[in-house]
């Protein structure tokens, strides 16, 4: 398992899956608390694969995340 952190708390999760064929996955999470929804993807062949994928959601999911803040605030 392998944790990529941001300076914002959130940070991705890649872990292989036990089913047949083998495959790995990443998911985004908070730091300190659940975040209420989950974000992952699967089904990705190599490690690599699922972490660059992971990275680039974390990316967009941040992006989208300050938009929405400055919007509100």
């Amino acid at each position: 398992m392998t944790r990529k952190w941001n300076n914002r708390g959130y940070f991705v999760i890649t872990n292989r899956e036990s089913i047949y064929p083998p495959s790995w996955r990443w998911r985004i999470v908070r730091r300190g608390k659940p975040m209420g929804v989950r974000i992952e993807g699967r089904g990705f062949s190599t490690y690599d694969a699922a972490r660059i994928a992971g990275s680039r959601a974390l990316t967009e999911f941040l992006d989208q995340f300050e938009l929405e803040r400055s919007r509100v605030d």
